[in-house]
Parts: C-alpha cells; structure tokens; sequence
C-alpha cells in the first residue's frame, strides 16, 4: 500500500504542507501574499542571516495577537513612540484572499500619543535609537524636508553599505516600515528591506506553551559570494533572546513582548470573562483569523459527524 499523501508547495524558498489531499491549493489560498511579493519584496534575492527558535509560556495565538499590531507600543516599547507612528497604522483584510493579511507601521514618523515634536525632534531620536547607522552623525533636517525623508535617506544610504547592493529603487516605506503579512494560521513574513524578519508559530507540548521561529532574511551582495546560511540557534523555555547570537538591539525589544504573555496568558483562564474581546480596528485581523479558526473547526467537525452548534464562528 502507498503511504499517505500530502500537498506540498515551495514558495520563496518554504516548504509547505497540507495533510488534506482535497484542500484549495497553495497558489490560490496564499494568493495575495504570493502577489504581492513578487511584485516588490523578492525572497530569491535574500540569504538567511539569522534563525532562532525559543520555546514560550503562552498560548501560540496569544504570541501571533501580540506581534500582529502596533497599538501597544505606547506601552511595550515607549522608547520608539518619537518615530513610530503606532496608533495611526493600517491594517489590511481582502475579502477576495481571506487567508493574507497584513498591518503597515510607519517610521521617521511620531506616535499621535506624544505631543507635537519637532522634525528634528523625530529624525534625531530615530538616529539615536540606532546609534552609528545612517551615516554616523545625526543629520539636520532642512526646512522644506520631514524626519521621514531625511531617516529614509539615511537609513538607505547605510543598508546599501551593509548589503552591497544601492537600495536607490526602493522608496521610504520599503526602506523604513513595518509592513507584516500574515498568511493564516501561524506564517508571517515582513516586507521591504529594513525589516526582514519571518515569523513562524508552532504549538508547544500543552496549550500554554508554543515555540516561535525568527528568521532574519538579508539581501544578498550583487557581487561577490552570498554567505552560507546561518545555523538554528534553539532557546529552551528559561532562556531569553539575548542568549541568541547575531540577534543584537531586537532581542531587549522581543523581551518586552515576551513580558506581557504571561499575563494574556493567564487572562485566558479567568472565570470573570470567558471570551476575549479584540478592539474594533487596531485588533480587527485577530477577530478574522479567529473566525477562520472556528470556521475550519467547524467544518471537521461537522466532517466526522460530530456536534458543531457550540461553536459560533461569527462571533464578536
């Protein structure tokens, strides 16, 4: 007898599997993704610089919930709030590809929670958090210019020293931004060039544990020998970030997330409240991948000739 079959997709250099032999295929669940990066974020030209994975206590959904917006960093991460535009980013749902979302944080501009700053006031904290890039010095900000333009035109200017490549073709947002697709249920690659990080979610032994990957994925130099792709550094549940080398500054920014799970975490089995509630637009994603989820649920269930009706998958 044949073992069992599987769909297998390769896409951008990840392998994908789907155990139901008669599931939609890749190229039309992941249709907005695939589009979308082809046409401006190619992986092929990338070689993986850096990959963690660390074992958390916490729920995998409650890990994918807390690097899937930009509202909290008011309160997680207020060393970033004089260029970061937090509260004012967008999130993206297509009714036509339900399984891609994606949320856009713009950078070189401050959060709307702080009083006005100055232009300079902006681009100066931003060279500041990221001391020797950009050029070294802190640049001025000519009067008929903004912090955006001169942070982007700095940070440009560093990147194509450190890939060996110009970026002069990539604009602001690609060189700046936080731009995080989501491919449903626990893939998320970032976009553009300055933030080329792939998360992955994976259950844990129990529900309150989960493992998290984080791939760096750098441009290669248009000349000379791409580097060998980094080794897997494996972090066990009482480690933290920074015992993972090649991590640098973002391992202090993953364990201020890394804070907060515990306590989302515990919320879950509170006997006060039994559902969560997700904010109106700033957690909107959550609420579809959760309806996703009850949906799918649902359907195997109902498949195996089993109870659905206590599941709601329109719920609030």
């Amino acid at each position: 007898s044949c073992l069992p079959e599987a769909q297998v997709a390769v896409w951008a250099g990840f392998v994908f599997v789907n155990m139901d032999p008669d599931a939609e295929p890749f190229e039309s669940y992941a249709d907005k993704l695939i589009e979308h990066f082809a046409e401006a974020f190619d992986f092929g030209l990338r070689f993986k610089a850096f990959h963690a994975v660390k074992e958390v206590p916490a729920n995998w959904k409650v890990c994918m919930e807390a690097f899937g917006e930009a509202y909290h960093v008011i309160a997680t991460h207020p060393q970033i709030l004089e260029f970061c535009a937090d509260t004012n980013s967008q999130y993206s749902i297509w009714p036509e590809s339900p399984h891609v979302t994606r949320f856009h944080n713009a950078f070189g501009v401050q959060s709307p929670n702080l009083e006005p700053l100055s232009q300079q006031e902006v681009s100066d904290k931003y060279h500041a958090f990221r001391p020797g890039r950009g050029g070294g010095d802190q640049p001025e900000v000519p009067d008929d210019a903004t912090a955006r333009e001169v942070t982007a035109d700095s940070w440009r200017g560093h990147l194509s020293g450190v890939y060996g490549r110009s970026l002069d073709g990539y604009s602001d947002a690609e060189v700046l931004d936080a731009i995080l697709y989501h491919l449903f249920p626990a893939f998320a690659p970032w976009a553009g060039v300055s933030q080329t990080l792939v998360y992955r979610w994976r259950p844990g032994a129990t529900p309150d544990t989960w493992f998290m990957d984080v791939i760096r994925l750098q441009l290669a130099p248009e000349e000379g020998e791409v580097p060998a792709p980094a080794e897997t550094t494996v972090l066990p549940l009482e480690a933290d970030w920074n015992e993972a080398p090649g991590m640098g500054g973002l391992a202090d920014v993953f364990e201020q997330d890394m804070a907060n799970l515990p306590k989302v975490q515990a919320g879950l089995k509170s006997r006060g409240k039994k559902t969560v509630s997700f904010a109106r637009y700033q957690e909107g994603r959550f609420r579809h991948m959760h309806r996703l989820m009850d949906r799918y649920i649902q359907a195997g269930l109902e498949a195996d000739g089993r109870d659905a009706s206590a599941l709601d998958p329109f719920r609030a």
